[in-house]
């Protein structure tokens, strides 16, 4: 059977046609062969006269003229090649201008090396610049150099011995109280100064942050707030909001929350002292007799200096039915008006329950009846003896 001339028109025909034969590996070798064997004239014929013989070959009855035809118009094969030899220089001097680009250094996969390089370039110099500041001897009014125990030692290590050493004290300052005394001295007569203080923490006791997709975070005032800080305040306590919080979040909270100005003093986190990764409120800074000092938080860490001072309560979670507030305004002012020489000993008792207030609220039920009891049975013997009187 012949085959038709026109199966050699075109690339994509021949492809066609050599696929359904047996030289499709002959196929396959023209169009895999690189650049630098496709330039050849004489590889060219040689792979288009094997085509030839092999269809010569082939015992299928095919007309060996219309595949001599491929040699024949083998040069639209020829023009393709040619067209991609031409080609081919650009496509190589772009792709080493591309490599060239990419294996530059301001090339973009390199850019996180170059901000690393960055970064370590300022931190050298601003460890640099701290040693000189930091580890500059100290000098007096006269502008003499003040000998320390690095003054012996070279320049350059006792400038970083000093510089090592100021910045332990800095860090240990950020960690201490802002201050030694956290709160004035007490007023002198004849001004009155409360003789307790109540140290109160604001979340947790007072408010309980609240976080809503519309409104953001709030904070949500306790039940019975009000009247808990006008029972505990002057001239029983002086009320001291000592609050774990910053500055910027806690002033207006309790500004909110007093409109009364019952609050005499306010401390914030600085004024903590940061220990194991926990806010602790050291009493020893108060500036206050520890004696007469009471502090009520809802977290045990707070107090873990000074725990026979404090009132755990359990922290609020902003139920509106809660009415601790009351029961524990109540226990204060129990303990203010009996004049306790120092409040330690009740809140050692009362720091055997799990939840002191709720044990005092208890025990004040448990004192009423035990009251109401006494009453009744005064009134059943008085009644007793008006009988037996007027039966006389």
């Amino acid at each position: 059977m012949a085959v038709p001339s026109w199966v050699f028109r075109n690339s994509l025909s021949l492809t066609k046609f050599l696929r359904d034969t047996r030289a499709q590996h002959v196929t396959k070798t023209l169009w895999a062969l690189p650049y630098s064997t496709l330039v050849s004239e004489t590889t060219r014929q040689r792979v288009v006269y094997s085509l030839v013989n092999i269809k010569s070959k082939d015992k299928s009855g095919v007309d060996f003229r219309s595949i001599r035809l491929l040699k024949t118009d083998g040069r639209i094969t020829e023009e393709i090649l040619n067209k991609r030899i031409a080609e081919q220089p650009q496509d190589d001097k772009k792709s080493k201008e591309d490599d060239k680009k990419s294996n530059s250094w301001f090339s973009s996969q390199h850019s996180w090396k170059l901000g690393l390089i960055g970064f370590g370039v300022m931190g050298l110099i601003m460890t640099g610049n701290l040693i000189v500041m930091w580890g500059l001897p100290s000098h007096d009014d006269e502008g003499n150099e003040i000998i320390d125990e690095y003054s012996s030692l070279p320049k350059w290590k006792g400038y970083i011995k000093r510089a090592f050493n100021e910045a332990q004290l800095f860090m240990q300052s950020m960690r201490d109280p802002s201050s030694r005394k956290l709160l004035p001295d007490p007023v002198k007569e004849p001004f009155y100064q409360p003789p307790y203080t109540l140290v109160l923490e604001l979340t947790g006791v007072l408010v309980h942050p609240d976080w809503t997709l519309g409104t953001g975070w709030r904070f949500k005032k306790r039940p019975a707030v009000d009247y808990f800080l006008e029972n505990v305040s002057h001239p029983l306590f002086e009320v001291v909001i000592f609050t774990k919080e910053t500055v910027f979040t806690a002033m207006p909270i309790i500004d909110g929350i007093d409109s009364k100005g019952v609050v005499a003093h306010r401390l914030f986190r600085d004024a903590t002292r940061y220990k194991d990764g926990h806010h602790i409120k050291d009493l020893d800074h108060l500036n206050r007799d520890l004696s007469k000092v009471i502090i009520v938080d809802c977290d045990p860490n707070a107090f873990k200096f000074h725990p026979r001072n404090a009132i755990g309560m359990p922290k609020w979670t902003g139920a509106d039915s809660d009415r601790t507030l009351i029961d524990l305004a109540l226990f204060l002012k129990t303990i203010a008006i009996s004049n306790v020489e120092d409040v330690r000993t009740v809140i050692d008792h009362y720091n055997q329950f799990d939840d002191p207030v709720e044990a005092f609220r208890e025990n004040q039920q448990r004192l009423r009846m035990e009251e109401d009891r006494r009453k009744q049975m005064d009134t059943m013997g008085k009644g007793s003896l008006l009988t037996g009187l007027r039966k006389r």
